[in-house]
């Protein structure tokens, strides 16, 4: 009589196995969120345009021209601490620190207005090349109202902490700079008939022709 084996039920043990994996692959998952929430960028964005004016060194609305993508930041020595506050009284992370990020991407724009800070045609703008490090995206062609600031070495950069958005979208900002920022008229111009010293432009004084000089003595 030939002996029957039967084969172990391979699928009553896969359910617990599954199990044991979801489970792990959970835990993980749950071991990783802090992490990846940390590496997010966090800031204080000026909650209007006169504390984003107060906050910014520069603030001009230009048309981007030209980007490129670079590793420069990475071998410059720090120069600003890891978190700073800037003039509006907002903490803002110096992403361009060294040891922060590695890569930086530099727009070009041909500045069409300025409100503060923006005395030449064209300016070079630095950010951070990732977005979890407050990078802010430029797309060629398009114009924006840009609030930026300059590091020790005098870069200028801006991030996602400041209120810089494109033109189209910054419409109140626009108008709230444009009454904010506006010159005052000049002073008329001197007319040049300024008013002579005392007695110059007086008429002289006729004397009666009996106090004239010699006339008494004529009279004699």
């Amino acid at each position: 009589m030939k002996e029957i084996t039967m084969a172990p039920d391979r699928s009553s043990r896969s359910l617990p196995q599954c199990f044991i994996l979801f489970t792990t692959s959970l835990l993980a998952l749950t071991v990783l969120l802090p992490t990846t929430s940390a590496l997010a960028c966090s800031c204080a964005v000026a909650n209007d345009a006169a504390a984003g004016l107060e906050g910014a060194d520069v603030v001009f609305e230009g048309k981007v021209i030209h980007s490129n993508r670079s590793d420069a930041m990475a071998a410059r020595p720090p120069v600003l601490p890891e978190h700073a506050t800037n003039a509006a009284g907002l903490e803002q992370p110096n992403v361009l620190r060294r040891g922060m990020i590695s890569q930086t991407v530099d727009y070009r724009f041909a500045v069409e207005r300025s409100w503060k800070g923006a005395t030449e045609p064209i300016l070079q703008l630095r950010t951070p090349a990732s977005s979890a490090a407050c990078g802010r995206r430029f797309e060629s062609g398009s114009t924006y109202l840009v609030y930026a600031n300059r590091d020790g070495d005098g870069v200028l950069f801006d991030t996602l902490c400041s209120r810089s958005r494109e033109s189209v979208a910054a419409v109140p900002d626009i108008k709230f700079l444009n009454s904010a920022t506006a010159t005052k008229p000049p002073a008329p111009a001197p007319t040049g008939d300024r008013e002579s010293p005392e007695g110059t432009n007086a008429e002289p004084v006729v004397q009666p022709p009996d106090q004239a000089p010699g006339a008494r003595e004529t009279a004699r």
